[in-house]
């Protein structure tokens, strides 16, 4: 990883270690946190994911939360495999955005 990869991860809203439910593996979660999420935080997340991915070879899960997400968006998190917590609530990415009630 270079200096700038590093430094990139570093300014991860969370980084978190624990063990998948699954198989038992060790894993990462990365998120990026805003009230109303937006481009970069998905991109972001999606990066720094796959950044750490490669540097630990373990898997690692990219996350975008907040309180809301516009549909285009919420399209290109699911896309791109970013799971969504919106107000509280986690989607996997082959979850599509409930309707707006």
């Amino acid at each position: 990883m270079t200096p700038a990869e590093s430094e990139d991860l570093r300014l991860a809203d969370l980084l978190a270690r624990g063990i998948r439910r699954e198989d038992g593996a060790e894993a990462y979660l990365v998120a990026e946190v805003s009230g109303l999420v937006e481009l970069d935080d998905v991109t972001r997340a999606a990066r720094r994911a796959e950044l750490l991915a490669r540097a630990t070879g373990r898997p690692v899960v990219a996350a975008v939360a907040g309180e809301r997400i516009a549909p285009d968006l919420d399209r290109i998190a699911r896309e791109s495999g970013v799971w969504r917590v919106l107000d509280g609530v986690a989607l996997p990415p082959g979850v599509d955005l409930p309707p707006a009630s």
